[in-house]
């Protein structure tokens, strides 16, 4: 719930909620059994840093949206993220078995569009006036991946496998 309600983070997420401990613990209760969405959190050492989620998971059309992030800026740093990213895609292609993972990404966030591009993801447009955030309206970048397109770039990748369960 911290790490959700920090500025740095919440200035890129489409919402920004009033997060109380009460209201996590009913979040957390109807997450259990939702099949529509996975959550994991990040350890580096041992230590929680940040967490990572697919949201709108489909299995008929078996595809779903990915995001994460570090909440520890001790942490933070392009290894890591990339790292993340990758695995996240050997999860969805390999593991769920899945055609595609996409995401969204608010046009103020351009390091992660250029991240994501870079690792693997491929710009498939542009939500124009997507989302409303601080009385302002944002455009919101498709980015999205198949698992064909996937097998081939990850070849030129040299990342770290790491185990996401």
């Amino acid at each position: 719930m911290n790490w959700r309600m920090q500025e740095d983070i919440t200035k890129y997420l489409f919402t920004d909620p009033q997060l109380t401990l009460e209201g996590q613990k009913k979040w957390f209760e109807k997450i259990k059994n939702d099949n529509s969405q996975i959550r994991w959190t990040i350890y580096v050492d041992d230590i929680p840093v940040g967490s990572m989620f697919l949201d709108d998971i489909n299995y008929t059309h078996k595809r779903c949206e990915m995001g994460w992030f570090i909440a520890d800026k001790k942490v933070k740093s392009l290894e890591l993220a990339m790292t993340l990213q990758q695995n996240m895609y050997d999860y969805v292609f390999n593991i769920l078995k899945f055609n595609r993972v996409c995401g969204y990404i608010m046009d103020t966030n351009k390091k992660v569009l250029l991240l994501d591009i870079y690792c693997g993801f491929e710009e498939e447009g542009i939500l124009k006036d997507y989302i409303y955030k601080d009385e302002i309206y944002h455009d919101a970048y498709v980015v999205g991946l198949t698992k064909e397109i996937w097998q081939e770039k990850k070849k030129k990748f040299d990342y770290k496998r790491i185990n996401i369960q």
